[in-house]
Order: C-alpha cells, then sequence, then structure tokens
C-alpha cells in the first residue's frame, strides 16, 4: 500500500505549484512516514473535493505526526482562504514562511491574504520578497509597481514600471495597468509618454485616444479632452463603448451642448447592458449643477430609462433620486411609497424611503414603514436598525431592544454593524435610565473597536449627561476631535462636557465657532448654547438661543420654562 499512496502523493504535488518540495518527513520512523503520507494525500483529495472540514482534520493529523511541515500550513491556510476566513489563513501561512523562507508562493500568497485583511504595509513587505525571490517575473513585478503607486510610493513605483518596460516591453497584458497608474499616481507625463507610443503602434484603438483625452482632462486642457472624445465620436457614433464614454465625459465636465442626444442614444442603444444605462444616469443625477441647464431635460431622460427598462428595481428609483438631489423631498417620498404600492418586493424603493425618513426625522412614518420592511425583509439589517431606531425616538424602547436582538444576529461579523447595533443598544438603556447598562454597551462597543469616533462620542455625551466620569469624558471627546476638528457634532459634545465641567468660557468659545464660523444650526446646538449663555449670566441670548431651538424641533416645548425663569432677570 506504501507505494500506491506515495505515486497518488507524487501526482497530486505536479498539479500543485505552490506545494514545498520539502514534503517527506526524514526523521521518522516507517509507520509515522506511511501515515503522514497516507493523511496528506487524504487531506488534498478532501482540499479538492472541497470537503474543507475533512480536508483541514487530515492536514491537523499530519502536524501530529509533523509539526514543522510547511506545506501542511500552506494547504491549510488555502482551506481557510475557500471558506472566507482570511485571518486565520493569514496564522497558517505565517508557519509556512517561517520554515521555508525562500518559498515563493508562500510570499506571495501572504501578500495576497495582506491585501484582502487591509494591512497594505504588510502585503508590501511579503510582495517585495516574492519579487527578490523571482526577480525574473514580470506578473509580480507588475503587481509590486501597483501596490507601491497605491500606497503613495510613486517613486518607486515608477522604477519598477521602467523596469518592466525596458525588460519586458509594453504589450497589451501590462500596457493599460501601467497607464492607469500613472494616471492614478498623477504622473501624468509618463502616462502621456506610454499612450502617445500606443497610438502610434495601435492608432485604430479607440481606449488609447480615450484615456489620452483623460490624461489631458486631468491635467487642465478641458478643450483639447473635449476634441479627442469628439473626433473618436464622430467616426463611430455608434460604437456603444465610445457613446459611453463620450456621455460620461459631458457629464463630468458638466457640458450640456449635446448631451441630452448622446443620453438618449445611450438609452436606446440595443448593446448597452441596462446596468451600464442605469449607472450613467445615475452619473448624471449627482452632477446638481446640471439641474439648471436649459439643454438638457432630466426627467424625460429619467422618463426614457422607465420606458426602455422595465422590471428593474433600480431604474424605477432613479426619478426618487433625482427628486431628493433636486430637493424635492415630498415628491422623492410620495413616488417611493407609490412604487411600493405597485411592487411590494422592490427592496430598494423601501431602503431609500427609509433614509429620507430617517434623514428628516420623521420618526412616527419611519416606524410604520420600517416595521413594513423589516417583516417584508426579514434578513434585511437595514430595516431591522431603522425600525430600532424609530422606536427608540418615538419612545418605544422595548421595541427597539427586540429588534437590535435580531440585528445582532444579521449583523455576524459584521465590524460597523455591530458597532451600530451596540451604540443604539447603549442609547435604549440610557434613556430606559438604566445607565450602567448602558455605560457597560459602550465598554463592549470599545472592545470591539477603540478608536470608534461614535462610540468615544455618544459616551462622552452620555458621561457628561449625567456628570460621571468627566475627565475621562473629555479625554474621549479631545481624542475624537483631534481626528475630526471640524465636525460640530463632536465639537458639541466637547462644548457640553466642558459645560458640565463649570468650564464656562471655553465652552462658550466652541459653540460661538459651531453656529457662527460653520454655521450649525441643529436645534441641540441652540438649546445648548442657552444654557452656556444663562450659566454666563447672559439671559437674553439664552432665550434667544432656546426659541431658536423649539422653532426647529417642537418636542423641545419643554424648554419653555427654561425661558420663563430667564424672564425677568434678563441682561
Amino acid at each position: 500500500m506504501r507505494k500506491v499512496y506515495i505515486a497518488i502523493l507524487l501526482i497530486c504535488l505536479s498539479c500543485s505549484k505552490r506545494i514545498s518540495e520539502n514534503l517527506f518527513i526524514k526523521n521518522l520512523n516507517e509507520k509515522n512516514h506511511d501515515e503522514f503520507n497516507y493523511l496528506f494525500v487524504e487531506g488534498l483529495r478532501y482540499k479538492y473535493q472541497r470537503n474543507n472540514s475533512e480536508a483541514l482534520k487530515c492536514f491537523e493529523e499530519c502536524l501530529k505526526r509533523d509539526e514543522s511541515n510547511d506545506a501542511v500550513y500552506f494547504n491549510m491556510a488555502e482551506v481557510m482562504l475557500k471558506t472566507g476566513n482570511p485571518e486565520e489563513a493569514k496564522k497558517y501561512l505565517i508557519k509556512a514562511w517561517k520554515i521555508s523562507q525562500d518559498n515563493i508562493w508562500y510570499c506571495y500568497t501572504l501578500s495576497e491574504v495582506f491585501q484582502e485583511i487591509g494591512k497594505p504595509d504588510s502585503a508590501l513587505f511579503f510582495l517585495e520578497k516574492a519579487n527578490k525571490i523571482d526577480s525574473e517575473n514580470p506578473e509580480i513585478k507588475l503587481q509590486l509597481a501597483q501596490l507601491y503607486s497605491s500606497l503613495g510610493k510613486s517613486k518607486e513605483a515608477s522604477i519598477v514600471y521602467k523596469e518592466i518596460e525596458e525588460k519586458y516591453g509594453l504589450n497589451e497584458n501590462n500596457s493599460l495597468i501601467i497607464v492607469k497608474s500613472y494616471i492614478d499616481s498623477q504622473n501624468y507625463k509618463e502616462a502621456q509618454r506610454i499612450l502617445t507610443g500606443l497610438i502610434k503602434e495601435h492608432p485604430d484603438e479607440n481606449l488609447y485616444v480615450t484615456l489620452l483625452a483623460e490624461v489631458y482632462r486631468k491635467t487642465g486642457d478641458v478643450k483639447k479632452a473635449y476634441e479627442i472624445y469628439d473626433s473618436v465620436y464622430k467616426k463611430e457614433s455608434n460604437n456603444p463603448q465610445i457613446l459611453l464614454w463620450m456621455a460620461n465625459f459631458l457629464i463630468e465636465e458638466n457640458n450640456d451642448d449635446v448631451l441630452q442626444d448622446i443620453l438618449i442614444e445611450v438609452i436606446n442603444h440595443e448593446a448597452i447592458s441596462p446596468e451600464e444605462k442605469i449607472l450613467t444616469v445615475k452619473n448624471l443625477i449627482e452632477k446638481t449643477a446640471l439641474y439648471k441647464s436649459e439643454k438638457l431635460k432630466i426627467e424625460e431622460i429619467i422618463s426614457e430609462v422607465e420606458k426602455k427598462i422595465k422590471g428593474n428595481y433600480i431604474s424605477e428609483i432613479l426619478r426618487a433620486e433625482y427628486y431628493e438631489k433636486a430637493g424635492r423631498i415630498n415628491d422623492a417620498k410620495e413616488y417611493l411609497k407609490d412604487i411600493i404600492k405597485r411592487n411590494r418586493q422592490n427592496y430598494y424603493a423601501w431602503e431609500k424611503l427609509l433614509i429620507i425618513l430617517s434623514d428628516n426625522k420623521e420618526y412616527n412614518e419611519l416606524y410604520n414603514y420600517s416595521k413594513d420592511c423589516a417583516t417584508e425583509f426579514n434578513m434585511s439589517f437595514l430595516a431591522k436598525i431603522m425600525y430600532a431606531n424609530a422606536a427608540i425616538e418615538i419612545g418605544k424602547l422595548d421595541v427597539a431592544l427586540e429588534e437590535l436582538k435580531k440585528a445582532k444576529i444579521l449583523a455576524g461579523n459584521n465590524l460597523e454593524a455591530n458597532i451600530q447595533t451596540r451604540v443604539l443598544e447603549a442609547d435604549i438603556y440610557y434613556r430606559m435610565k438604566e445607565y450602567e447598562k448602558s455605560y457597560e454597551v459602550f465598554e463592549e462597543a470599545l472592545k470591539i473597536d477603540p478608536q470608534n469616533s461614535v462610540i468615544l462620542n455618544n459616551y462622552s455625551y452620555y458621561l457628561a449627561e449625567n456628570e460621571k466620569d468627566l475627565k475621562r469624558a473629555e479625554k474621549m471627546i479631545i481624542e475624537v476631535i483631534s481626528r475630526e476638528p471640524e465636525n460640530t457634532v463632536y465639537l458639541d459634545t466637547y462644548a457640553w462636557v466642558l459645560y458640565k465641567q463649570g468650564k464656562i468660557k471655553k465652552a462658550s468659545g466652541i459653540m460661538k465657532k459651531i453656529i457662527e464660523e460653520f454655521k450649525g444650526e441643529d436645534p441641540e446646538y441652540f438649546e445648548h448654547y442657552g444654557f452656556i449663555k444663562k450659566k454666563e449670566g447672559k439671559c437674553n441670548e439664552a432665550v434667544k438661543y432656546w426659541e431658536l431651538a423649539i422653532d426647529r424641533d417642537r418636542n423641545k416645548e419643554y424648554l419653555r420654562k427654561e425661558i420663563e425663569s430667564c424672564t425677568g432677570r434678563r441682561k
């Protein structure tokens, strides 16, 4: 049996260039040697069959017989990558690399994993090592240059790109990547040089010509860019890609001269996909500078999309997006409600409506629609969060807690979603006057993400409200402001913490900055500034700001008592 297993093992190895050559165990007795080989082959077989749990079991058994086998660690890492667990894959890959540091595939794969988990500096470390191991590999060089470019290391990227160009020349595989990287790093001179050469070699290749136009546009020569686009368009006006390029160029430059006609051509062109048509119109909707154009009839363009693309949930909400961007919020809401009446399965319409209601603090309507949405789309995290948030705002705290439990399950391992649920949960407990529970939830959230500005801000504010641990509250909010010094919400919290500490002059200076310099108009700011002015003994000004707060938020009628308390002793 031993020979059969070894033969199979060698066949498997020949099929995978990433496996280490140091596979067999030299220092084990014959029995363990046979067991290892058998288990390793079984692990590979299970891995190729995508039976990941059984593959891991076999590889773990292999490690019991030889814990220093890099090939086993590498295969376990590949299994982890297949199951969507890059963090665990990284651990195994590091072990494999430590055993065999000259293995190019360990370095290369580690670089890929570190990029996936958002650690580009570590990715660069291993990609540089891979490049040293195989300095003649153009694929690795190209990726190394791209990584340099993405990290802002333009000089290093340029050196590698020139090395690629000198050694391997420009071809279809690398030229566009190099040009786009030069454009991304704003090295327009090099991009123009390469594109000019490519156009000479391939004069009929429109992609090179339009990229050159983009280079001109980015360097400020919009007229030259337009001439190129217009020339290409006149030659091949029915070419779908050229139509899209031309349309998006005109949108980006707010050029409405022929945009209406070209967009109609795009929408009616059979070779352009519905997704590309919708994306182009969405780009148009984002350009509010074009809304006042007399030559452009945006609603007509949207009507054309609605006629041409039927049954597409995203195209159905384009009109609502336009209404929202144009400041026609009521029209947007009514249109979305109408879509939902006609088709309750259009989740995008629900989502858009909930966001608009939330942004406009229409919590009663938000409560009703988010409740329906959470029922209709039981797996929607957004619907449950919106439902919980609306329930908090209208005082249905038990409902909010129940929905948050469901939202937590849906959040899974998503960091942002987990933070969001905990911030709301802490808010609920605070409103229930269960302050210690609220603080406990904040502490849990900080363990997950210690630098999160929203957690630090909210925790700081609630501590200030209860006049508890004010030094820590100040420390937390100062940390937040050091990162976002012009965020008025965070500055307001800082002012409130200072006010609670009796540092009135400093608090007043910050609130003045919020309202006068940053034009903050949130009723909460006016309320806080009123209390600070009252503490300064300036009742006339305090009353002015409280009245502004009430005018903007009728839920602040309780400030009438404060106004009355200042009446008669105004200064």
